[in-house]
């Protein structure tokens, strides 16, 4: 659902200052193909590490909770980075885009249902979390955000 928001999102003041691209350049070219990469890998990293941390073998649906809550955690977080491929987060800012934050709040609010409710903890095989784990993985997530934005802080300076 953030992703909606995202593509929803207004066009920022400066386009029409800009320069027109090449009618021949490639949408996704070196820059932003780098940048995607290093963003997914990242992402993936951060989910893994914190499913590893959690001892899967001794506890399969803790780890695989909190991998999922991770997961979760960056679709909440990641797509203001992306609201930009050039600006950082700080500069586009976090509540101008009301239905992207609407989106938020609905991922959010059925990740709870999904976490909370009995029949789908079944079906998607999780476990209720405390309040210390909501705080390691939804740190994990905002690691993942300040990640990208230095991914593309860098892809942005080399290119």
């Amino acid at each position: 659902m953030p992703a909606i928001g995202l593509g929803l999102d207004a066009p920022r003041e400066e386009l029409m200052l800009r320069k027109p691209q090449r009618p021949r350049k490639k949408i996704l070219c070196k820059k932003n193909l780098l940048q995607a990469i290093c963003s997914a890998a990242l992402m993936a990293g951060i989910a893994f590490t914190v499913f590893l941390l959690h001892h899967p073998a001794e506890q399969l649906e803790k780890a695989r909770t909190m991998a999922f809550t991770t997961i979760v955690g960056m679709v909440l977080f990641v797509p203001f980075a992306f609201r930009s491929l050039k600006e950082s987060v700080l500069q586009t800012g976090f509540f101008s885009n009301k239905i992207l934050l609407l989106g938020i709040l609905s991922t959010f609010l059925l990740t709870l249902v999904v976490m909370y409710v009995p029949f789908f903890q079944h079906i998607f095989e999780l476990v209720p979390l405390q309040l210390i784990d909501w705080g390691i993985a939804l740190s994990a997530a905002i690691g993942a955000l300040i990640g990208i934005e230095i991914v593309k802080w860098r892809v942005n300076k080399n290119f």
